[in-house]
C-alpha cells in the first residue's frame, strides 16, 4: 500500500503533528449519513482522537 501524506490542522488531535496526520488508518464520513456530500465542510474525520494535556 502506498503511503500519502494527509495534512490536518486540528492540533488538538493525538495524530496532529506539525499540520501532518500520523495516524495509520483515516475514516472521513459524510455529516449527514442520507445525503452525498458536495463540500469539504459536509464531512467529518472519525479518525479524530482529542490530545491529552502533556504535564
Amino acid at each position: 500500500m502506498t503511503k500519502i501524506e494527509v495534512r490536518c490542522y486540528v492540533d488538538s488531535c493525538t495524530f496532529w503533528k506539525g499540520n501532518i496526520c500520523t495516524a495509520g488508518a483515516i475514516e472521513v464520513a459524510s455529516e449527514d449519513a442520507e445525503k452525498t456530500p458536495h463540500r469539504s465542510d459536509h464531512t467529518m474525520c472519525n479518525t479524530f482522537k482529542e490530545r491529552k494535556p502533556e504535564m
